[in-house]
Formats: C-alpha cells, sequence, structure tokens
C-alpha cells in the first residue's frame, strides 16, 4: 500500500469524527458526502479507505498512523481511493447519492473485504498534507453485494426435517454465532439461566450461521450469542439475542421458542377443517377497524380474565361479538386488527402490567383522568402497537395464557371465531409496521442492529438513524430487510390465514416492495397453504414525507405510484371533503358533511368544491373520470383542492375510502369540533350517516373505525395511542359512548397546540353527550348504509372502465349551486353487472332542511326508493323522498342519504 505524506504536528479537529459519511455502497465503490471533503473537488482531495480493529478517534492516533512506513499490516489497512463517477445502474439504484464525491477501490488492491466488515471502517480525507476529516462509513451496498443477493432467497428461523429442526440466522458481520439452547419455557425461573451452547457454522457466501438440532430441542427455549463488532462502541462485543425469525416465544419475550407451528396442540379444534372467507375482488371490502384491547377491556359480558385479549373473540353471545355478528350480516367482511405482533411497549405478561387508577371525578372537563393514565402509560396494558419487537409471534399481553403455545392458540382460535362470524364470515386484517423498529443502536430491544450493527435501518447523509416515522427507520430497500417484511407477511398468511394486510407509512417503502410482498402471497393456495394467496387484499398509508419523500431513493408506494399493482392506499382527499381538516388537533374548518353547508352564502363556491372531491372518491379517486365540475370539465388528474391533484387512481382498488381511522379525532369528536354547538343531537346523528355515506356508498373499498356507527368518541384525544382504557373506551351496549371524561393527554392535545381552554366548554356541554336511543338510532342507520353496499352490486363495479361507462353525475356543473350529491349507475350502457335493476341513484343532502333538484338527464326513467329504505325501522325520515319521473324531480329530506333504483 502507498505511504501517506505525514501531516503536520499538531493536527486539526477531524471532520465527521463519530459521525458516517461515506457509504460503501458495492464492492468497489464508495460514496463520500460533500461536506466531508469541505466542498472541494474530489480530483483535489487525497481520500483514503481505513480499516483497522478499532476506529481511530484523535487527530493525534491518525497522525501516528500516517507516520509509519508500512501502512498495510497487522493492524491497520488504508488504501487511497481513485476518483469515479456513479454508472448508470448506480444512480438508478442510490439516486440520493448522485451529488456526492465518487471514488473507487483500485482494481489491483488485495482487499479482503469479508473480513473488513468485521473491522472498523473508516474514510481519511487529507489535501496537501493537512486533513479535512475522517468518517465512519455506511456498510449495507457493501454487504447486499456480497452476502444479500445470495441469501434473499434462503431460509431463516427454524425450518424442519420432519422431527429435527435447522436454525439459521443472517449475521455477515459476525465473527461467531453461539446457540444458547435452554429448558422448555416451563422450567421454574431459578433453573431457566441452564443452557447448553453450541456453534454454528457459517455459509461464506450467504452470511447464514446454521445448526442442526436434534428432535429432543422441541419446545426448549433458545437465544443467540453473537460476536460482532458495533461502530458505536468501537469495539467487538457479544450480543445475546432472540431470533428475529422466532416464531415462537417465551412470555416475557426474553427467549425464543422452538416450535413447530404445524404440531396440533397449536391448533384449535376444526383450524385444519377452517376456510376463510374470500373476496376475490379488492373493492368488495368493507372494513372495520378494531384494537384487540378496545374490543373487550369494558365489556362486562366477558369474563374478567378475558377482557382486552384474543379470547374474547371467540365468546359468540358477548355484547361485543354480537356488535360484530350485526355489522358482518350487513355486510362488513373485514376486520383491521391494530398491530397484533410482539409489541415492545408494552410489559407481558399481562400480569406485570400497572393499572391506572382514575381518580372519581365530577367535571367532564377534568385533568385528572389524564393526570393518572400519563402516571403509568409506559408500564400499563394499552398502546396501539405501531413499536415491532418480534414480527411474527402474536403479541403476548393479549393472551390469557402468555406461553409461547398459548399465544399462537389463543389468537388462530380469533382469527377463527371471526371466520364463523355471521352468515358470510369475516376475514382478519393484519396492520403490519416495516417502517420502524422501536429502537435502533444496542438497546435491549434494538433486535435487529444488534445482529447485523449499521445494516437495518435507514441513515442519513451524516450516517444518523432517520426518525422520520417517529421511530427508528428501517430501510427496506435493502435486501435482508425486505425478505424479512415479505417472509413475515407469508408467515401470517400461512399459518395465521390472515387474509388482508395493511401497511403503516407505506410511503416509506418502495414500489419494488409491494409487489414483492404481492407476488410472495400469491403463490399461496388453498389446498397447499390452507389459503388462497391470490385473494390476500393489501392497503397502507400512501403519504409522501420524510427522507424518502419525492422518490429522493426509490419509487415510493405512494399515491398515485401504486398503479396496476391492486393495492390500495388511504384518500384522505376525500376524507378531508367530508369532514374538513383536522391539522392542528382542534381545527373548526369544516367540511361538505360537517357544517360547512350551513355557513354564509360566500363559502358556497367552497361547498360545491368539496362536493366535487366527494363524487370524485365516490368513482374510486380515478385520474381518468372526466364530469362537469363546478369549475368546469375536469378529469380526476385535473381537478385540485388546495392545489393538490385529487385523481391519482388508476382503479378504484387502489384507494381506501374513510373518514376517521385510529388516528386523530373520532368522526364525533370532530364533529363537536365544527358543528355548531346549538346543532341538536338528533342532527349529529343524521351528520354521522352524512359523513359515512360517501366512503359507504361508493366504488371504492370501503373502511370505518370501530365504534363510528356508535358516535365513539374520546373525549376530543386528537392521538389516543398511549392514552389508555380509560379514553378508548367503547360500549358495545349502546348505553354511552365516553364523550366527556376528562380532558385528554395533555402532551398531545395542550402541550404545543394549547387545545384544552377550547375543549372544556365542548366536554362540559351535557347536550353533546348522546342519550342510549341516539347511540341505538345512530347504530341503526349505519346498519342500513352496510346492507345497501351489500346488496347493490352497482355500487362495487370494479374497474375503471365499468365506472366510467355507467357512473355519471346528473345536473351537475358550473351552473349547478346545489350542495347535494347525485351519483347515478347506469346498467343499460356496456356489460350488465345487476340483472335485477336497470338504473341506480344514490342522492345525498348535506343541508339541515328540505331540498329540491331537477335532472333532466333522467327525465322518464321510473325511480322508487330501495325496499331497505322505504321499509326501514329507523330511518321514517328517509321514506319522505320524492321521486317525480316525468318531471326528473327528487325531493330530499333534510340530512338525507337516499337510494332509488328502477327495474
Amino acid at each position: 500500500m502507498k505511504k501517506v505524506k505525514a501531516v503536520e504536528s499538531t493536527p486539526p479537529a477531524l471532520a465527521g469524527l463519530n459521525l458516517a459519511r461515506a457509504q460503501w455502497i458495492d464492492a468497489d465503490t464508495l460514496a463520500i458526502s460533500k461536506h466531508q471533503l469541505a466542498n472541494q473537488p474530489p480530483d483535489s482531495v487525497e481520500t483514503y479507505l481505513l480499516i483497522n480493529e478499532k476506529a481511530l478517534t484523535t487527530a493525534l492516533e491518525v497522525a501516528k498512523l500516517l507516520e509509519k512506513t508500512h501502512i498495510s499490516g497487522e493492524n491497520s489497512t488504508l488504501i487511497k481511493l481513485t476518483p469515479s463517477v456513479l454508472s448508470q445502474t448506480q444512480r438508478a439504484k442510490w439516486p440520493h447519492l448522485q451529488n456526492h464525491a465518487i471514488y473507487q477501490i483500485p482494481a489491483d488492491t488485495k482487499l479482503n473485504r469479508t473480513e473488513a466488515l468485521t473491522q472498523a471502517i473508516q474514510v481519511l480525507t487529507q489535501q496537501n498534507g493537512k486533513i479535512l476529516g475522517l468518517t465512519g462509513t455506511q456498510i449495507p451496498g457493501i454487504i447486499d453485494a456480497l452476502y444479500g443477493i445470495h441469501a434473499k432467497n434462503k431460509p431463516l428461523g427454524i425450518t424442519w426435517n420432519e422431527e429435527t429442526p435447522t436454525l439459521s440466522i443472517w449475521a455477515p458481520t459476525a465473527t461467531e454465532v453461539k446457540l444458547q439452547l435452554g429448558p422448555t419455557e416451563n422450567t421454574p425461573e431459578a433453573n431457566a439461566k441452564n443452557y447448553a451452547e453450541y456453534p454454528l457454522e457459517l455459509e461464506a457466501e450467504t452470511g447464514i450461521w446454521k445448526i442442526i438440532g436434534n428432535p429432543n430441542w422441541k419446545n426448549c427455549t433458545y437465544r443467540y450469542a453473537i460476536k460482532v463488532f458495533v461502530p458505536q462502541l468501537n469495539e467487538e462485543v457479544t450480543n445475546l439475542v432472540t431470533d428475529p425469525y422466532s416464531v415462537g416465544l417465551n412470555h416475557n419475550s426474553t427467549r425464543s421458542v422452538i416450535l413447530d407451528l404445524t404440531a396440533e396442540h397449536l391448533k384449535p379444534a376444526g383450524w385444519e377443517q377452517l376456510k376463510i372467507p374470500t373476496l376475490p375482488r379488492a373493492v368488495d371490502q368493507m372494513i372495520y377497524e378494531l384494537h384487540v384491547r378496545d374490543f373487550s377491556i369494558h365489556d362486562q359480558s366477558v369474563p374478567a380474565s378475558w377482557r382486552g385479549t384474543y379470547r374474547a373473540f371467540t365468546l359468540p353471545n358477548s355484547a361485543g361479538m354480537q356488535h360484530l355478528t350485526r355489522l358482518a350480516n350487513a355486510g362488513v367482511n373485514s376486520i383491521h386488527l391494530l398491530p397484533t405482533y410482539d409489541i415492545a411497549s408494552l410489559p407481558k405478561p399481562r400480569e406485570t402490567q400497572t393499572q391506572p387508577q382514575i381518580p372519581a371525578f365530577t367535571d367532564p372537563a377534568s385533568p385528572a383522568p389524564q393526570a393518572a393514565v400519563a402516571a403509568v402509560a409506559d408500564t400499563d396494558g394499552y398502546n396501539w402497537g405501531y413499536d415491532p419487537h418480534h414480527y411474527q409471534v402474536p403479541e403476548g399481553s393479549y393472551a390469557t395464557d402468555s406461553s409461547s403455545a398459548g399465544k399462537v392458540k389463543e389468537f388462530r382460535s380469533l382469527v377463527q371465531a371471526l371466520a364463523n362470524t355471521g352468515q358470510h364470515g369475516l376475514r382478519v386484517v393484519a396492520d403490519q409496521v416495516y417502517n420502524h423498529l422501536y429502537r435502533s443502536g444496542q438497546h435491549e430491544k434494538a433486535l435487529l442492529d444488534r445482529i447485523v450493527p449499521g445494516y437495518y435501518h435507514r441513515f442519513s447523509e451524516d450516517g444518523l438513524v432517520e426518525t422520520s416515522t417517529c421511530c427508528a427507520n428501517l430501510a427496506t430497500e435493502h435486501i435482508m430487510m425486505e425478505k424479512l417484511m415479505v417472509d413475515s407477511v407469508v408467515h401470517w398468511a400461512k399459518h395465521y390465514k390472515i387474509s388482508g394486510f395493511r401497511f403503516d407509512l407505506m410511503g416509506h417503502h418502495s414500489t419494488e416492495n409491494m409487489r414483492a410482498v404481492k407476488t410472495a402471497l400469491a403463490s399461496l393456495t388453498e389446498a397447499k397453504d390452507g389459503i388462497a394467496g391470490e385473494h390476500i387484499h393489501l392497503y397502507g398509508e400512501g403519504w409522501n414525507f420524510g427522507e424518502v419523500a419525492d422518490n429522493a431513493r426509490f419509487h415510493q408506494a405512494t399515491q398515485g405510484q401504486l398503479n396496476g399493482t391492486g393495492i390500495g392506499t388511504f384518500n384522505d382527499r376525500i376524507r378531508d371533503a367530508i369532514i374538513g381538516d383536522h391539522f392542528t388537533g382542534f381545527d373548526p374548518t369544516r367540511g361538505y358533511a360537517s357544517g360547512l353547508a350551513q355557513v354564509e352564502a360566500s363559502k358556497l363556491p367552497l361547498l360545491l368544491a368539496k362536493a366535487d372531491v366527494i363524487r370524485l372518491g365516490m368513482v374510486g379517486n380515478l385520474k381518468t373520470y372526466q364530469w362537469e365540475t363546478s369549475q368546469g370539465l375536469k378529469t380526476g388528474e385535473t381537478l385540485k383542492d388546495f392545489g393538490q391533484i385529487v385523481g391519482y387512481a388508476s382503479e378504484p382498488a387502489e384507494t381506501i375510502n374513510y373518514v376517521d381511522a385510529h388516528d386523530n379525532q373520532t368522526l364525533y369528536d370532530l364533529s363537536v369540533i365544527k358543528l355548531p354547538q346549538a346543532t341538536p343531537m338528533e342532527e349529529r346523528v343524521r351528520y354521522n350517516l352524512i359523513q359515512l355515506a360517501p366512503v359507504t356508498l361508493g366504488q371504492a373499498p370501503a373502511f370505518w373505525h370501530g365504534g363510528t356507527d356508535l358516535l365513539r368518541s374520546k373525549s376530543l384525544d386528537r392521538d389516543s395511542y398511549n392514552s389508555g382504557d380509560h379514553f378508548n373506551a367503547i360500549d358495545w351496549t349502546k348505553q354511552s359512548h365516553n364523550f366527556g371524561v376528562g380532558l385528554p393527554a395533555w402532551e398531545r392535545n395542550e402541550q404545543v397546540d394549547h387545545n384544552w381552554d377550547k375543549m372544556r366548554p365542548l366536554l362540559r356541554n351535557p347536550a353533546l353527550v348522546a342519550s342510549a336511543s341516539a347511540l341505538e338510532k345512530a347504530h341503526g342507520l349505519a346498519l342500513e348504509l352496510l346492507q345497501l353496499r351489500s346488496a347493490l352490486p352497482l355500487l362495487r363495479l370494479g374497474s375503471a372502465k365499468l365506472i366510467c361507462q355507467k357512473v355519471k353525475f346528473p345536473n351537475q356543473g358550473v351552473g349547478y349551486v346545489s350542495p347535494v350529491i347525485a351519483m347515478h349507475v347506469d346498467d343499460t350502457v356496456g356489460k350488465q353487472v345487476d340483472p335485477r335493476m336497470q338504473h341506480l341513484l344514490v342522492a345525498i343532502n348535506p343541508l339541515p332542511h328540505e331540498t329540491v333538484n331537477t335532472y333532466p338527464d333522467l327525465q322518464g326513467i321510473d325511480f322508487k326508493l330501495h325496499e331497505l329504505q322505504a321499509k326501514s325501522p329507523v330511518d321514517e325520515r328517509v321514506k319522505e323522498t320524492r321521486w317525480e319521473k316525468g318531471v326528473a324531480k327528487l325531493t330530499l329530506p333534510a340530512l338525507t342519504v337516499a337510494v332509488l333504483y328502477a327495474a
């Protein structure tokens, strides 16, 4: 190796020290931030790759190294790099590095790259004998180039050859991996520390360490002792870790368990014969979102020891399951469960959790309840669960039996119970979080980083873990992180018969990640795997933000960029048009169905514009759909709302229409903030109907937040992820709806936005507390919406072609000044969809008074009110709807949704 000119006797401070501004992206290429070069031209900077047993940390150490005659020796290697440029292939793979300085390792360099990855890797820069800096090196690229491409199709975790297990873990930068095999998890704690240690063998090409066990290992606990260099510590350490591919965990998730998931004792009776309800088309999804703990923690019809657990779903006569049965029979077909994998932020088993002591209070705006919840928020049993720890094991605190076998069997029982609920059964959609992990570095729950330090997470230009998702971002653009994502989704489908997946912050994944998941699932068959993978539907949050925004690192899985995949994204356009903005946590800005129609005439153009956005949402938010809007002739992709393109989908399945979810306030609470306070409760019930109708009676998959049909309140909490059972309560008996149970959490409602003073008068207003009869009415009206959606194939045409052929909005356009939305589906055009009827008309009146509108294009059609509404036991008002075919006049009562048809 070349001798480097010694630096001056008093070296300057080292720029980039304790950072990682260099990136080793493949076998021979490094990209270095120009900040590290002090913005000097790369040709003028001498740049060296420095590999050492430990990283150098001071300028004096560097000076001493450079004074040595032999730079490359036993303990260190210094390689002068050659300035270069990215190839076309490299630019495509690493678009965010195009403004970096690019260097190559000279072709004749003798360098053991495998060995280098087990040591400290730094980049030294100097100019004219003066040191510019010394920085660490990001290594995911070189790891993928050496190992990932060979390991991505290999099995990890536990595989079985009849009764014999093989254990495999990917740890390419480790120098030693040992299995610590313990007794079964039922062994008394005093003896549980006894374990036998076995070395694993390294498969050099893949970086996978393996060991073949023997049959008596089954049901034993285990963990790995991994010897690996940790840059943050600047030394090689032995990390004791569970298996990231664990299929079983002990009661507190500190040991993995060698489970064979095909074993009979892990299956509830009838599991093998269970047929999951199938939905061949994504547009047929009617989704109801639930949190496992919320579902039953307050349900007095569930035994106390089962409340908040998987087993509560197995009680068909409980209040909660009776509610789900009504929903299922009306048309809900998919239950979206907030995360149920092993959650890092929940203490387990359940017995170790702290219960908040809510003091007695009489003031509906008392701060005392939230203070009591906050005091134990990190140790109680409540969290939404967006803190993944182990991706392939059910969360233990939701099980009555927290053993490895208990968790598996009870979660399967939940899936089975839902599949057998109602006339047609309910599918389970699992909420997945692959955009971040709970912790990174050497934290005890930073599982992935303690196995392959510096690989799984996404880093900034300075080498810091990105946290735009609120926690330590994961990088699914790296081969083995994508593999973990794909493998674990397939695991849930195959072993737990999960038939849908929702992806948190999906825009932080690439379109290719999502295609890989979809392709892997499609290989599952009912005969071979117990589930039809082609009918498993995917959707997620297609938001565009953070370090990956605007395709900075890859083609993101965001709104409008999944065309042709059949993967859905949440449609915030229709949500905001219906309910109004909610970005400050207390935003009185009104939407189409939250009182905008009641304000002064100057707001009419805005009201009409919001109606146009809703119309487009009701036809699947199609970018190619064309109609006459209040702004003139538009297509979806030319219609804009506050500068944002509204129509982004190529097919209706690529959107998920919704108006509220677990995030932000509930629909009822948003209405409390926005509607005039004097709005009577009877009208509030009907506003709930108007708000749910465009979502439910449109052409896209529909999504409801659990309890939205019951005017569910969280006492105005804008973010109840850690607000405990008190603020997240649901009463399935329809006696109360949890409004006015205290001021919501200080941290998320008062600390920044200072909303408590705005909330107090609302929470103290008794007129805003719904009676049992109001809740019953709201539920009944919601059920009728579900029944209409389920009964009418013309509301689920399923393709952009059919929608563009058959769906029109009559008498809309520049001269139309009524906010009433009328959607006409003409089944006499194109391929017939429903032989029972030729025409369908969905009409929505958001005004608190009767409206009369004429639709000349529909003159002569003999519309009549659908039987479900004509014979409604809960909605007398809708029966006042009148259609006069001779003059095509439609009279709609106040705050009414009417569905009419002509045979």
